[in-house]
């Protein structure tokens, strides 16, 4: 029942913004995209909440919005549009993940790391305290990689390799066992979560508003 917008994105030439909606079936209205792009570099602004609560992933700095189209071609994988982090950048919404308040919650994403430099986060909400819920790449170690870090990275169920991969976190904050990560079908050993999640805001591209462990590849949902 949704009938908003997919995104608002900005120009590069003349940093004008357009929102972009979706076509019959739900795919992203590319051509409206590339219409607006003309030859130039278009950034994500906003990505919008389809749920109604209005939790919009923003990015109000230029410099550190991804980029989903390159002198006028629509960034893609497997024919698919995708947003590009190019580790800099990342989106922000305006709400915590206190898990007391919200408890069960799932996240999903189909991503790629384009570069295995560095500890990287695809998603998180870190403000320095337990538990750092989000991805981490710890590319120093490349035998590790932890789906979901929860203050000790209890669960290490994640890849390191530049392949596209579907990801997802299952939380259910206080019950036994109740949290888990799925790589590409695959479950990781469940945990029982400890701490209270983190007062900061959620980002997508980061471990938290600040940009903390930028991920550095591509989302494609």
């Amino acid at each position: 029942s949704y009938a908003g917008a997919a995104i608002q994105v900005r120009r590069s030439s003349d940093n004008a913004v357009q929102d972009i909606g979706f076509i019959v079936g739900g795919n992203l209205d590319t051509i409206s995209l590339k219409a607006f792009a003309t030859t130039n570099a278009c950034y994500v602004t906003t990505w919008y909440d389809q749920s109604g609560n209005g939790m919009n992933a923003t990015q109000a700095s230029s410099v550190n919005q991804p980029v989903i189209v390159t002198a006028g071609t629509v960034e893609r994988q497997n024919n698919f549009p995708l947003i590009t982090f190019s580790g800099s950048q990342w989106l922000s919404l305006s709400m915590g993940f206190v898990r007391a308040t919200y408890p069960n919650a799932t996240v999903n994403m189909i991503y790629q790391n384009t570069s295995l430099t560095g500890s990287q986060g695809l998603w998180g909400c870190d403000d320095g305290g337990w538990d750092r819920l989000q991805l981490l790449n710890f590319a120093a170690s490349p035998s590790v990689a932890y789906g979901l870090s929860n203050g000790g990275c209890t669960v290490a169920n994640a890849t390191n390799n530049t392949n596209q991969n579907i990801y997802t976190a299952i939380m259910n904050y206080g019950a036994a066992n109740g949290t888990y990560v799925v790589i590409n079908g695959i479950a990781g050993t469940s945990f029982t979560e400890g701490g209270g999640g983190s007062t900061g805001n959620l980002a997508i591209g980061a471990i938290g508003s600040s940009g903390s462990y930028p991920f550095i590849g591509n989302a494609s949902e």
